[in-house]
């Protein structure tokens, strides 16, 4: 697909102008991931992590093929990688969640030994809580997500911000680097009928900040944040089946998302 590319780090992604000679390039890109999850007591969770990508760039443009990470990996594109998962969730409904709390962690790493061409390692930890409050149907939900990325880290692998299912109004990929962190929060409101009973349409609004970084590069109050706030409808098409579409405006950026169910 056509794609851009901005370079590694925050400063590049916000300095770097969108553009066909700055930015473009074409993007192949596949990934296979399945995870294995056992339930050994109620709520918990341990699995396997099995992960295998490749992000591989053609027909760069003048700014892309004179980034030296870009560089060093594409033709290196292949990641193979196997990990461990544990996990708690107690949520009610996964994709639709009114009560309960969610706990991911992982740790996978990536080696030439399971197939791949780089060696890096990859730390995940994903919070999730969700609130009903008041009437059913009214819920607070909020995140903490983060990931950390050491090694030899290839641009397509490194962790980004901006994507359909954190902070929404972004472009995907304008902001990565080794490491990401984010908080988000968001209130999820159902319309009632005038008998009292639940319609299908509900809105939402959230308010959200990350960002991403190096720790090896990082000063003191270094770390540059990304705003994001917005608003979206939900249509229920199924009981506890929704279809999402979002309006996300971030740091002189904004983005218009169609999707089904929630974003988290």
């Amino acid at each position: 697909m056509p794609d851009h590319y901005w370079g590694v780090g925050y400063d590049n992604g916000y300095n770097t102008p969108k553009t066909d000679t700055t930015t473009a390039f074409q993007r192949e890109w596949w990934w296979i991931n399945p995870r294995f999850l056992y339930q050994f007591k109620k709520y918990y969770f341990v699995g396997l992590n099995v992960d295998y990508n490749s992000t591989e760039g053609s027909k760069p443009s003048r700014g892309v093929v004179t980034d030296a990470t870009y560089l060093k990996y594409n033709r290196k594109p292949i990641n193979g990688g196997f990990g461990l998962i544990l996990r708690y969730d107690s949520r009610d409904i996964p994709v639709d969640a009114r009560s309960g709390l969610y706990i991911d962690l992982r740790s996978t790493a990536y080696s030439e030994a399971f197939g791949g061409q780089n060696d890096y390692q990859v730390f995940l930890i994903d919070y999730r809580q969700f609130q009903t409050v008041g009437k059913e149907g009214h819920v607070l939900a909020w995140q903490m997500k983060t990931r950390i990325a050491n090694g030899e880290v290839p641009y397509g692998e490194m962790s980004q911000l901006g994507t359909p299912f954190d902070l929404r109004g972004y472009q995907w990929g304008r902001y990565r680097n080794n490491h990401m962190f984010y908080l988000l929060t968001e209130y999820r409101n159902t319309f009632y009928k005038a008998n009292g009973k639940m319609s299908k349409h509900a809105a939402v609004v959230w308010l959200g900040s990350g960002t991403v970084f190096n720790d090896q590069e990082i000063t003191d109050n270094d770390l540059k944040w990304l705003p994001n706030l917005g608003v979206g409808y939900r249509l229920e098409v199924q009981p506890r089946m929704n279809i999402r579409l979002d309006f996300g405006i971030g740091r002189e950026s904004s983005g218009i998302y169609f999707n089904f169910n929630q974003a988290f």
